[in-house]
């Protein structure tokens, strides 16, 4: 259900464990529990047995309401509500910061596999084309992968079998890294980069 935001300054308690603040245009809503911890208050208890929810406009009106009948109602000048309604613009901050926290710790990870993907460039040290691996790699340019790797077989002109050996593990060592920095950008938490 959609609760249009008014410029009434409004606290709005209902009992189905949704808090809902307006003023100024700007609304806050959220459960009972994350609006003690937004506003850094608990919520008045005052709806009375029957009623599902009570609206306090500022001056205008302080209902208790049972569906859509009015079966009660408290003062026109509520000052435990107009403090929370004057908290209104830190409890949204609050709600932001809480809601990207798990975005935050997400990019964390993210980055965290990213540089261990980067620690597997720095480990190809003898590799004399590892540069150009590592900008085939960013520019994730499959053709010029491809081209990567067979300029790594033919350079060799592989003529015995050591260096077919020593082309071929060059060669699988890019393809591994590959696969790392796709799995890392798919979900870092499903692969084991220390592997």
């Amino acid at each position: 259900m959609a609760i249009p935001v008014n410029t009434i300054p409004t606290f709005h308690i209902r009992s189905d464990d949704l808090i809902v603040v307006r003023n100024n245009g700007r609304m806050y809503q959220d459960t009972r529990e994350n609006f003690a911890a937004d506003f850094g208050v608990s919520i008045p208890a005052v709806i009375i047995a029957g009623g599902n929810e009570q609206i306090y406009e500022r001056g205008k009106r302080n209902t208790i309401n049972r569906d859509d009948d009015t079966i009660g109602g408290g003062p026109l000048q509520w000052p435990e509500a107009d403090a929370i309604i004057a908290k209104l613009d830190q409890a949204i901050a609050a709600q932001q910061t809480r809601e990207r926290a798990p975005l935050l710790a997400r990019s964390a990870k993210v980055v965290a596999a990213h540089e261990k993907v980067m620690a597997r460039f720095n480990y190809i040290k003898g590799d004399k084309e590892r540069a150009k691996l590592v900008a085939c790699l960013k520019t994730g340019s499959l053709s010029e992968i491809e081209n990567y790797v067979r300029g790594e077989i033919d350079a060799d002109a592989v003529q015995d079998v050591a260096s077919a050996k020593e082309c071929l593990k060059r060669a699988e060592t890019a393809i591994l890294t590959l696969a790392k920095i796709v799995a890392a950008s798919v979900d870092p938490d499903q692969f084991d980069f220390d592997a």
